[in-house]
């Protein structure tokens, strides 16, 4: 037999934003189709992954210059955030400044009228020039109005974002809700100040018709894609002097004892993004799958997607013969699609930006079009609905800098209890339940963030499997309590789960 022929390393093609891949470039490129043979090289270089598997003592070497923990301002308060004069505005009410739409005004209106007088934490209340001036990070929470949601706003208030550190929490929601749902939220906001209405729509609020998603909602799934842009282009204009701007899921804890100490010392870096990193590609247009940035080629590593890329998944079915359709059982390879070779990302669990990077992100002029076209009510299928966080991966790839990405995925983990819990939560799988070397658990949906708070503290706590199970289910017996008290009655927890899943 002879010698097998291997594609040769090339140059990775990187497309315009928005545009799907050319199948006939990509044979021209790579004839065999061994995308890793052809790419995985130049794709390395293109997007240096630092592993990071001891999150309590960070590597010091050429890539992490030593920077003071506790010392995070690296110079004086830019003349651009110290500029205005007069009343330090808070950074909640400033998300509002400059909207145009009705019903935003009167809200903008009434949070200046209820703001409370001094904010008891550095939350979204505080002044815009106080917080430029005291934060390391700044951490956006997509939230609703919901009851699950209002929950779990609760509990994490009550575990890891009671701490007291140069962090500020914000949970975010949408000012085109109504008035009747604003009015219990403005309450909410006295009480606490760390929520921030930002003048963008949720998403399902635009969708017209059911999506490749609707299984998870009833217009598709409810991902805060406008609502978190918005808060990026926010962050970036208000407080540019923040050395890391975040995003977690509202079910994800953070352990901050552990996260803060990682940021300060990786400070230095000007373009840096830190998460659970995986690759991905993403069909830009939605063209052959209905949905806009659907992602394919998914890995672990850059080489196991890759090794995906050109590969068919099951056999096709009558809606690909037909209709060109994938689903049902059926994928057809990447390339075929006119998905963009694979890059990294980090899961929506949670992932920091630098202030450099975020700023790209935010006022990218190819970024800032790619959404834009997906507003009004007549563009469904360019939602990017399901995928926020490959789609956040996918802007990255065009900064024109080089991004290095910090890969914390060995302490970021789902909430599960497990009978063998105590030698699960040290054992680095997916499901588990957390450890004091946990940097971020996701999950929470329906509990658990006491108990994980207390397995994530300094120290060595058992597993206590009972308590685990007990806590898990808090969120759900919160919204039942208040439903109680609210008069509503007793309602089921097979309905309060699915409340939960929409308002997740």
């Amino acid at each position: 037999m002879g010698k097998r022929v291997r594609d040769a390393p090339r140059p990775a093609l990187l497309f315009p934003i928005g545009v799907n891949s050319n199948q006939s470039r990509l044979t021209q490129e790579c004839p065999r189709r061994d995308y890793v043979a052809c790419f995985s090289e130049a794709l390395r270089r293109r997007y240096p992954v630092t592993e990071l598997y001891r999150p309590r003592r960070p590597p010091r070497d050429a890539l992490f210059p030593t920077c003071a923990v506790h010392d995070h301002r690296s110079a004086p308060l830019a003349p651009s955030a110290a500029a205005g004069g007069g009343a330090d505005e808070s950074f909640a009410t400033s998300a509002l400044r400059g909207a145009t739409r009705p019903q935003a005004l009167a809200l903008r209106r009434r949070l200046l009228a209820s703001a409370p007088a001094s904010p008891r934490r550095r939350g979204c209340g505080r002044g815009v020039r106080a917080l430029n001036a005291e934060l390391l990070l700044l951490l956006g929470v997509p939230s609703h109005s919901s009851p699950p949601a209002a929950a779990r706003r609760a509990a994490a208030r009550a575990t890891w974002a009671a701490a007291r550190h140069n962090l500020a929490v914000c949970f975010l929601l949408s000012s085109w809700l109504g008035e009747e749902e604003h009015d219990g939220l403005l309450a909410e906001q006295r009480r606490h100040g760390d929520l921030l209405f930002l003048d963008a729509p949720e998403t399902p609020m635009l969708l017209r018709q059911p999506t490749r998603y609707s299984n998870f909602t009833r217009k598709g799934r409810g991902m805060p894609t406008f609502k978190q842009y918005a808060f990026f282009q926010h962050a970036a204009r208000a407080l540019p002097d923040v050395p890391w701007v975040g995003k977690i899921d509202d079910d994800t804890a953070p352990n901050v004892r552990l996260l803060l100490p990682l940021l300060a010392s990786l400070r230095c870096l000007t373009t840096a993004f830190v998460g659970a990193i995986n690759f991905a590609g993403v069909v830009p247009a939605a063209e052959a799958t209905g949905v806009r940035a659907d992602r394919c080629a998914f890995g672990w590593s850059l080489r196991a997607a890759l090794s995906n890329f050109g590969r068919d998944v099951g056999t096709p079915s009558r809606a690909w013969l037909e209709r060109r359709l994938p689903g049902q059982g059926y994928w057809p390879a990447c390339d075929r699609l006119g998905a963009v070779l694979p890059f990294p990302y980090a899961t929506g669990a949670g992932y920091f930006f630098s202030a450099a990077l975020l700023r790209f992100v935010a006022t990218s002029a190819e970024v800032t079009a790619w959404v834009a076209d997906a507003y009004g009510p007549s563009r469904d299928t360019l939602q990017w609905q399901k995928f926020e966080d490959s789609t956040t991966g996918y802007w990255l790839s065009y900064s024109p800098a080089t991004v290095e990405y910090v890969n914390i995925g060995a302490w970021v983990h789902d909430f599960r209890c497990h009978e063998r819990g105590e030698q699960q939560r040290h054992g680095g799988g997916l499901y588990r339940p957390p450890s004091n070397a946990t940097i971020l658990v996701h999950n929470l949906k329906h509990g658990g963030f006491q108990y994980a708070a207390e397995l994530m503290a300094e120290g060595d706590r058992r597993y206590d499997h009972r308590r685990c199970q007990r806590d898990a289910g808090a969120v759900l017996r919160y919204v039942r309590n208040q439903q109680k008290a609210d008069g509503d009655g007793p309602t089921s927890t097979r309905r309060l789960t699915r409340r939960s899943k929409r308002g997740s």
